[in-house]
């Protein structure tokens, strides 16, 4: 008596037609070959672009804003390619907290550290770090976010967002060696 065996082959990939994901999300994509009968489900699946998302015992990492395709394959050639958008959290708004000791209201010695941070709205937006710019370096040059006084008199500092949100802060910087003693001792 003869037997004949039959190989059944896979005939289609079953998952999610397209991803939508937050940038530093990860999402296990469930993926199915089918006809579940099959002999060997064995299957590959790559990233278009690498840089934005990645691929990983069964699990999309989103890393960076874009779009890129998942290319799903079975070892016989049945493919399927997945679109997948990926977002970010943007900063809706940014304000400076200012915790620099003041001599009077908005004015410091040069000799004084200045103190501010931010606070990012929403909490959770994507990016949370800011760069800050100097109305004039001869007065404040801004040093990878640190602070270097160099000289008095008017400037404004500005923090901006990836997205271009801004907040400003002003600050006088004066000698208080050269001020009137009646000054020279305030703070508030």
């Amino acid at each position: 008596m003869d037997i004949n065996i039959f190989e059944v082959f896979p005939e289609e990939i079953q998952c999610e037609d397209s991803v939508k994901l937050i940038v530093g999300d990860t999402y296990k994509l469930p993926i199915e070959i089918l006809p579940t009968n099959a002999n060997n489900k064995d299957f590959t699946v790559s990233s278009s672009d690498n840089e934005v998302l990645k691929y990983i015992e069964n699990t999309i990492k989103a890393v960076k804003e874009g779009k890129a395709t998942l290319h799903i394959e079975t070892w016989n050639g049945i493919k399927k390619d997945i679109p997948v958008q990926i977002d970010i959290i943007p900063v809706e708004n940014i304000e400076i907290k200012d915790s620099t000791e003041h001599m009077v209201s908005n004015i410091i010695d040069k000799s004084d550290k200045i103190s501010v941070t931010t606070e990012i709205v929403p909490s959770n937006a994507t990016y949370q770090n800011v760069t800050w710019e100097s109305s004039n370096n001869d007065i404040v040059l801004v040093n990878d976010n640190n602070f270097i006084v160099n000289g008095t008199g008017r400037v404004t500092l500005t923090c901006v967002s990836q997205k271009g949100r801004t907040d400003s802060i002003e600050f006088f910087v004066v000698d208080k060696s050269v001020m009137p003693k009646s000054l020279e001792n305030k703070r508030i």
